[in-house]
C-alpha cells in the first residue's frame, strides 16, 4: 500500500493549522458552507492559507454552490482543489447511468435516436458544466454559435424548443407541418422559419449520429462540434442557467472531488454510474470522497460509513474515506477499505471547529502505522 494521505479538516484558525501541518497531515479542509460550525470567512481563509508550510495543500469544501462562485473564492485563495457536496450526487441524476448510455447507443444501431434522445444529450452538457465550458475546451466548438451570442442561452434555447413539441413530434419530427412549426414558434417567441432551420439540422444531424453509435458521449459531441451548424443553436429565450459542478476555470484547472454518502449497495451504484458518465465525458473528477449517509447533513457528523460495503470497491479514481474516523478505528478503516486518503473533522476536535492536538497526533500515527 502507498503512503496513506490524511486531511485534517474543518480548520477554523492559523493554530489548528500549523499543528496539523506539523505533526503531518498532506492537507487542510476550509468549509465555506454558511451552514456549518466550522464555516470561516475569506479573511480568515487567506489568513490560514498565507500562513501554511509548504507541501501542505489547502482545499476548499463547498456546499451546492455555483461553479462561478467556487472559481471566484478558489482564485482569491490560489486554491486549486475543492470538494463539492449537494443533492446532485446523492441521487442518481437523470440519464446518467451507464445501462441509460447503452440504451441510447442501442436507438442509435436501429436507427430510432429521436428529440428525446437529442434532449437528453442537451442536459448532459448542461449538467456538466453548460456550452460555455465545452466551448473552453473543445477547439472549434465555437463554430456552433453565431458571434455576439451567449452559448448557454443558445443552446437551452433549442432546448425550449424540443420541450413545446408533443411526445409524438419528439418521437417523430418529420410529422411536424407548417402550421405546427408557427404555434411551436409562437409558444416559446421565436420565428417560424427558426423551428424549420432546427427540424432541417436535426435530420442531418441524426444521420451522422448514427453513424457514431459505437463512439462514447464525449466523441459524439466532438463530432458535432465539427458540423458548425450554427443556426441551429440561434438566439433563443432562456430558461433558468445551468449549474457547473465540474469545470474548471482561468490557467490552472480545479480539480474536484464529489462527496458521495454511503448507506447501502444501491450508493455505489450510483457512484458507479457517475463515473461511468463522466469517463465517458472526459471529465473523471480528481477523486471521490465517501462519507457517511445523513439526511440533511453534509460531513462532520461523526457518523461512521459502513466500510464492509468498501472492502471489494475500486473505483477508477482515488477514494478517499471520511465519515467518523477517529484515532481509535482509523486504522482498521485503512486496513478495510484500503483508501487513498483519510478525511478527519469532528473526531480530532475538542469541539466544532476546535482541533485537539493530541487527537490529531494519535489519529495521524495510526493511519501510518497501517504503512509501517
Amino acid at each position: 500500500m502507498t503512503r496513506i494521505k490524511i486531511k485534517i479538516c474543518g480548520i477554523t484558525s492559523v493554530s489548528d493549522a500549523l499543528t496539523a501541518a506539523e505533526l503531518g497531515a498532506d492537507a487542510i479542509g476550509l468549509n465555506f458552507y454558511a451552514g456549518s460550525s466550522r464555516n470561516i470567512t475569506l479573511k480568515r481563509a487567506e489568513e490560514i492559507v498565507r500562513e501554511l508550510p509548504p507541501f501542505v495543500e489547502p482545499v476548499g469544501l463547498f456546499v451546492e454552490e455555483p461553479m462561478d462562485r467556487i472559481r471566484k473564492t478558489m482564485s482569491k485563495l490560489g486554491l486549486r482543489t475543492f470538494q463539492w457536496y449537494g443533492e446532485l450526487w446523492q441521487g442518481k441524476p437523470a440519464d446518467l447511468a451507464k445501462e441509460e448510455i447503452e440504451r441510447e447507443q442501442e436507438k442509435l444501431k436501429k436507427g430510432t435516436f429521436n428529440l428525446n434522445d437529442f434532449r437528453k444529450q442537451f442536459d448532459a452538457v448542461t449538467k456538466m458544466g453548460g456550452m460555455k465550458d465545452l466551448m473552453s475546451k473543445m477547439p472549434g466548438m465555437g463554430n456552433l454559435i453565431p458571434d455576439g451570442e451567449d452559448p448557454d442561452e443558445a443552446m437551452l434555447g433549442v432546448q425550449r424548443m424540443i420541450d413545446a413539441m408533443t411526445e409524438e413530434e419528439r418521437m417523430t419530427p418529420e410529422i411536424i407541418d407548417a402550421e405546427r412549426r408557427r404555434r411551436i414558434a409562437e409558444t416559446i417567441g421565436v420565428e417560424a422559419h427558426e423551428v424549420k432551420d432546427f427540424l432541417r439540422q436535426f435530420e442531418q444531424m441524426r444521420t451522422v449520429m448514427e453513424q457514431m453509435a459505437n463512439m462514447s458521449m464525449w466523441q459524439k459531441i466532438k463530432m458535432i462540434t465539427g458540423m458548425g451548424n450554427a443556426g441551429m443553436f440561434h438566439k433563443l429565450p432562456k430558461p433558468a442557467p445551468p449549474l457547473g459542478i465540474l469545470s474548471s476555470g482561468g490557467i490552472t484547472p480545479l480539480r474536484a472531488i464529489p462527496a458521495f454518502p454511503l448507506r447501502d449497495e444501491q450508493s455505489l451504484k450510483t457512484i458507479t454510474a457517475h463515473l461511468a458518465w463522466w469517463d465517458s465525458m472526459g471529465q473523471l473528477p480528481a477523486a471521490i470522497l465517501i462519507d457517511a449517509h445523513v439526511p440533511g447533513s453534509f460531513g462532520g457528523t461523526g457518523k461512521v460509513v459502513p466500510w464492509e460495503l468498501l472492502s471489494d470497491f475500486s473505483p477508477d479514481v482515488p477514494l478517499i474515506l471520511a465519515g467518523g474516523l477517529t484515532p481509535d478505528n482509523v486504522a482498521q478503516a485503512i486496513r478495510t477499505v484500503r483508501p487513498y486518503g483519510v478525511d478527519v473533522a469532528s473526531g480530532v476536535e475538542s469541539a466544532p471547529g476546535k482541533k485537539d492536538a493530541d487527537k490529531m497526533r494519535r489519529f495521524i500515527e495510526q493511519a501510518r502505522s497501517v504503512n509501517d
